[in-house]
């Protein structure tokens, strides 16, 4: 089972391929990798959402991130009832987002941005602590 985790810190593999192609791959071709890394993303985001309980009440499939932002409490994260649809729309959107600016000037930097911003977006509404949260606001 995948977890939110992997939902976050897949979007910044996606942005180091990006960045990592070389100058000589046209823009357009830059879209479609950042594209369909997008979309990969998703679907790991609906993966991950299949195992939200409807019938439970509060936090679920809560991830405990190791390290601490505030001072003696490790940050976490995980989704409830409200989070998660907020979640599944932001993986969704963004391969759209990508999908319209294919082939624009100066493409890998449009999308390594753009894949950086979904990341802290997930994160945004991901955080369970209000430390976390703010770092990613």
């Amino acid at each position: 089972m995948t977890t939110w985790l992997a939902v976050l810190v897949a979007p910044w593999v996606v942005a180091a391929v990006v960045a990592a192609l070389p100058a000589r791959v046209p823009g357009w071709a830059v879209g479609w990798v950042a594209t369909l890394g997008a979309a990969c993303v998703a679907v790991l985001g609906g993966l991950t959402a299949l195992g939200f309980d409807r019938e439970q009440a509060g936090l679920q499939q809560v991830v405990s991130l190791g390290w601490s932002i505030q001072p003696g409490h490790p940050s976490a994260i995980g989704v409830d009832g409200w989070s998660l649809p907020l979640v599944l729309l932001t993986v969704l959107v963004f391969p759209v987002a990508h999908a319209v600016e294919i082939g624009i000037e100066r493409a890998r930097n449009f999308h390594v941005a753009l894949l950086a911003l979904e990341s802290v977006v997930l994160a945004v509404f991901l955080a369970v602590d209000w430390a976390l949260f703010y770092a990613a606001w």
